[in-house]
């Protein structure tokens, strides 16, 4: 399960740089808590913590989440700051719109393909929000990019 590749990538990730929960909390802004229960396969971040996650230990999304097993070489992805969110959702959403117009879905199609209410998808096109990491995943899958691309992170 993707839930488990990410939990297990995280505490490799950090023990290779030496990041204890409480220093990957000051770092990315997250609650101990929360990192805690990513490390125990709980759940999987929101959105903004897994770019946050992204940027810091410079690894792409697909392989954060288990979409991709190379460590990819940290120049082909080198973010080296935080994209404003507000940046990421308007590419999100473009991205998301192209998608569909190209593939010629429905709002109602893309929903049911998602597993994902129509007015959660209203509001990814206007910017008002971000999916899941989850659905993140199925939308990489369905449209043959990486979560990276999506979400406009390279």
């Amino acid at each position: 399960m993707q839930l488990e590749i990410f939990s297990r990538r995280l505490k490799e990730l950090m023990d290779l740089e030496g990041c204890s929960i409480r220093a990957l909390s000051n770092k990315i802004g997250s609650d101990r808590k929360s990192i805690r229960l990513w490390l125990n396969g709980a759940f999987y971040p929101k959105s903004e913590a897994i770019i946050k996650l992204s940027v810091y230990f410079k690894v792409s999304i697909d392989y954060l989440v288990g979409l991709e097993n190379v460590l990819k070489d940290e120049s082909v992805f080198a973010p080296r700051e935080f994209p404003p969110i507000e940046i990421v959702q308007k590419h999100f959403s473009q991205t998301l719109v192209s998608f569909m117009e190209e593939k010629k879905f429905t709002l109602y199609a893309m929903s049911k393909r998602l597993q994902v209410d129509q007015k959660a998808l209203t509001k990814w096109f206007t910017c008002g929000s971000m999916p899941e990491v989850a659905t993140l995943i199925k939308l990489a899958k369905l449209t043959n990019m990486s979560i990276n691309e999506l979400l406009g992170i390279m």
